[in-house]
Parts: C-alpha cells; sequence; structure tokens
C-alpha cells in the first residue's frame, strides 16, 4: 500500500479540527508516522526483549506490522524533566489491529510497549495561553513568559484549576475552549497499586508522578469524563477513576447525555454564555456568576468534595 505524507497529514489534521482542536495545537503536538518509523516511538523500551543482533523478536514485528501503514503520534512535554519533550505518546494507526482479548473490537489506540503509562500535558500557543489565563483570572507574569517550562510551569506555580480528561483529543479541544486540561489514556490510568508477583494488592493505591506533581494544596481539579450506562464502567470510574480517592477530593463530572467533552465544543450546544459547551464545569471555574435560561440544567453536576488538598 502506498501512503503519500502530505495527504496522510491531511486527513490527521481534519480529524482533529473535527474534535474542535485549535490547528497550531496540532502542528505543535501531533505529527503523521509511517513506514518502520513508528518501531522507534514504540518499541524503544529495554524492557522488551531482542535478539542477539538488537533486533526485535519476530512475534512482536508480527504483533505490530500494522503501524507500518501510518498513523499519527501525540505527545507533549515532560513536567518532570525540565518540560523537554516527552518520550511516551500514543499513537493511532490508520489501520488498528484486532484486540485478542476481545476479538471484535480493535485496539484503537497504541502506546509505547513495556513502558508504563503517563499523561499529556499539550504545548499551546501563546493565544491559547491567554485564553487560559483569562478564564481562571490568573494573570501572566513576565517571569512566566521567560521561564523555559511556559505554560505547563505557570499552570504549576500558580495553582491554576486543571481539568482530566480521558484521551488527548479531548485535552487539545478543552485547552482551545480556554480550560487547563490534562488528557490520561484511560479512567484508571491516574493511578497505581502496588501488587505481589501474583497480582494481588498489597498496597494502597498511589497517583502517578505526573499527576502527582499537580495535585498541590488548594488547586481545584475537575475530572471530566464520558457518560457512559453500562454497570460496570459507571461502578469502575465511581470508585477508581484517575485516583481521584488518593488526589484528594475532586470534583467528579459526567459529561451531558454520553457526549465526549470535544463533541460538546464542537456543537456549541451549552447554554452558558461564558461558552462552557455543556456546562459541565462548576460554577467555580467562571470568571462571573450566570444563570441559564429558564433554569435549565441546574441540575446538571454534583459535587463531590471540595477541592484538592482541603
Amino acid at each position: 500500500m502506498r501512503i503519500i505524507e502530505s495527504d496522510s497529514q491531511a486527513k490527521h489534521l481534519q480529524e482533529w479540527l473535527g474534535s474542535g482542536v485549535d490547528e497550531e495545537i496540532f502542528h505543535l503536538n501531533v505529527k503523521s508516522l509511517f513506514g518502520t518509523l513508528p518501531y522507534e516511538y514504540l518499541l524503544y523500551s529495554p524492557k522488551i526483549s531482542r535478539r542477539n543482533d538488537g533486533r526485535l523478536r519476530d512475534r512482536d514485528l508480527k504483533k505490530y506490522q500494522h503501524i507500518e501503514l501510518g498513523g499519527w503520534w501525540c505527545s507533549g512535554i515532560d513536567p518532570l524533566n525540565n518540560y523537554v519533550s516527552m518520550m511516551w505518546g500514543c499513537f493511532k494507526p490508520d489501520h488498528p489491529r484486532r484486540d485478542r482479548q476481545k476479538i471484535h473490537k480493535f485496539i484503537k489506540y497504541e502506546h509505547p510497549f513495556r513502558e508504563e503509562t503517563r499523561a499529556f500535558f499539550l504545548l499551546v500557543p501563546n493565544r491559547i495561553w491567554v485564553k487560559v489565563s483569562n478564564r481562571s483570572g490568573i494573570p501572566i507574569t513576565e517571569e512566566d513568559l521567560q521561564h523555559p517550562g511556559g505554560f505547563w510551569h505557570w499552570i504549576w506555580r500558580h495553582n491554576v484549576p486543571v481539568t482530566i480528561v480521558e484521551g488527548v483529543k479531548k485535552a487539545g479541544a478543552l485547552l482551545t475552549a480556554g480550560y487547563a486540561a490534562i488528557a490520561i489514556p484511560g479512567v484508571n490510568a491516574g493511578y497505581r497499586t502496588p501488587t505481589d508477583e501474583y497480582g494481588t494488592a498489597i498496597g494502597k493505591p498511589y497517583l502517578i508522578p505526573d499527576l502527582k506533581h499537580f495535585a498541590t494544596q488548594g488547586r481545584q481539579v475537575n475530572i471530566c469524563f464520558d457518560q457512559d450506562n453500562k454497570p460496570e464502567t459507571v461502578q469502575r470510574v465511581n470508585k477508581k477513576g484517575v485516583g481521584g480517592r488518593v488526589l484528594g477530593v475532586v470534583r467528579r463530572r459526567w459529561t451531558e447525555l454520553g457526549t465526549p467533552p470535544n463533541a460538546i465544543v464542537v456543537k456549541r450546544r451549552g447554554l452558558c454564555p461564558d461558552g462552557c459547551w455543556g456546562c459541565f464545569f462548576p460554577h467555580t471555574l467562571h470568571p462571573t456568576p450566570y444563570t441559564r435560561p429558564n433554569g435549565a440544567g441546574q441540575n446538571s453536576y454534583q459535587s463531590h468534595g471540595t477541592a484538592a488538598g482541603k
């Protein structure tokens, strides 16, 4: 199959734009890969078994051969390593492989093999930074602008409210709308539980280092996951989602009517004049109070506790 790079990148760009993501955010964080290049992004871990000549094992080459047909790769910056580009990220193949555990499903996203999952901190242009500043009411100083860590150091330093979402495109959409969004690859990816060699829990769950770094005293943390009517999914999110209990207290939020946050941004369905599309954020995130027409949607969210650390 012949892959034309420009066509592939144009398709990937349209996918992100269709999710409500600013074009410049896309270009700062996403790249189109094909051929053997995706292997360098997904199979770099020293924990991967290799042949004596350093070549990947045939079983792994066969498992990942679909990535040669192309896809997009996304990673942000690493707040735990002087804000340099993060090596970890995700790859969405144009032709995904089947899930061996659920043969009727495909594995939509690939992450670096045998590496622990992390969180996404997307690069943003200064105009998006200003948008987040205006929405949160927290100014940007000259010192903030000069710091190598830029936007995410400002978020950390000034306890700017953050929203945790599942999926990097949703983070891109909310950043576009002016919210400081951190993405994780799954609802349970925000924490880890110590286990023994048999997989039995032997300790209390703890936040992954990326989220712990932002779990500072007094910061407001919002969790915004997609609605799901499956009882097992609802129970899993309520009990373990992102590590909310470990984080301290978090505001947990389902998006309305099962609609993902990026879809809400695109459809502009919200009633809030502040432009939060769906009003799934608490009132405290708005710079000014607001009311909704005829009281619509007044009970669209429930508060579960106070800000993190309190």
